[in-house]
């Protein structure tokens, strides 16, 4: 097995794998590598079969396959690293990000995308910025500590606290976030994120996120967990939607679809009014419901949710449009919980105009 050299890219040396079985045939071939020959790389492109070269040699067969087969994301992203431009690199990377956004959810997209492409596009544009081969050396030694992240602005930060204060003197901070620039497309929703809140610690944000749902883990009934989760996503919608990815599973049915739907509607999503949306969302969680407990459902919908007008609305329409005799049972309660927030609502509006009015 080669043993690389990072700086140059040629083999350094060679080691012994034992005990090793491939399920590849071995090349019908006289490739030969030599300690400060260019690196050999391998490409299977199906289970039987494997080309083996320089990257000089591999270039065509591989830009051949990334333009044949767009839709294979995750192969074409490493052929974009190995041989593309830095601008097809921005647009493979970026296509992963949403690819693993919509299959695996937003921490996924961001664990690589701000996590592990940034980092790697810091240290090479590092490199390429070091006056020599020991700071080169010193830059590889400590890149484990050295990171950039996107900040809730869309700003890039970078930590280079690692590095000692000479061969940071010879880093050029605005130049290096420039240079990663090149290469780096900030996440659609960098400059106004709905699960972050400006000037907010996000560490701050993750671990209420995770009492919340710890908190409504341990809550008895499902339509309980169900209202406490939608307000909480209204009510702080930072820590709210952080909590759809900590908050894993649920145990009952209609608790477990409201999860599921929620996690589609917003882990990754921004909306005009999120409102709105959760009010369009209520018929369906109705329906949902088991019928015997759907007043149940009602109720602590109600409880919970009744401050905001256009919920408010949506649960007195489904009330109004019911016969079921399991939401007749609870139908004062429901109305007196809705009501009773929806004069303290119109009050709080007219107040709003009048203070705009005078303005």
């Amino acid at each position: 097995m080669q043993e690389i050299d990072e700086l140059t890219g040629r083999v350094a040396g060679f080691r012994i794998l034992e005990d090793f079985q491939s399920p590849i045939q071995p090349l019908e071939s006289s490739l030969t590598a030599s300690i400060g020959d260019p690196q050999v790389y391998a490409f299977v492109p199906t289970a039987t079969s494997m080309h083996a070269g320089s990257l000089r040699v591999l270039r065509p067969r591989l830009a051949s396959f990334a333009e044949a087969n767009p839709n294979r994301h995750g192969i074409v992203v490493q052929i974009r690293e190995l041989i593309g431009t830095g601008q097809e690199k921005k647009v493979a990377r970026a296509r992963m990000r949403t690819l693993l956004l919509e299959q695996q959810g937003a921490a996924a997209a961001r664990s690589y995308y701000e996590g592990s492409v940034l980092k790697s596009i810091l240290w090479s544009c590092l490199l390429a910025s070091a006056i020599d081969a020991p700071m080169c050396r010193r830059i590889l030694h400590a890149r484990g500590q050295l990171s950039a992240s996107v900040n809730a602005d869309g700003t890039i930060s970078i930590d280079l606290s690692s590095l000692s204060a000479d061969d940071q003197k010879h880093i050029d901070i605005e130049k290096l976030i420039s240079e990663i620039m090149l290469e780096f497309e900030l996440p659609p929703d960098a400059n106004d994120r709905s699960y972050v809140i400006e000037h907010e610690d996000i560490e701050l944000v993750k671990r209420r996120a995770k009492e919340l749902a710890r908190s409504i883990a341990l809550t008895g009934r499902q339509e309980e967990r169900i209202a406490m989760l939608i307000a909480a996503i209204l009510n702080d919608p930072a820590v709210g939607k952080s909590a759809l990815s900590e908050y894993k599973s649920d145990r009952a049915q209609t608790a477990a679809w409201t999860l599921a739907e929620l996690r589609k509607l917003f882990v990754g999503a921004r909306w005009d009014s999120d409102e709105q949306v959760i009010a369009a969302l209520l018929p369906r969680l109705f329906k949902q419901q088991w019928p015997m407990t759907r007043g149940d459902l009602l109720l602590s919908l109600a409880n919970h949710l009744a401050k905001w007008p256009r919920i408010n609305q949506a649960i007195h329409r489904i009330v109004g449009s019911t016969r079921s005799a399991y939401v007749e049972m609870w139908r004062s309660e429901i109305n007196h919980a809705l009501d009773g927030t929806s004069t303290k609502v119109a009050i709080e509006h007219e107040a709003i105009q009048s203070e705009l009015f005078k303005k």
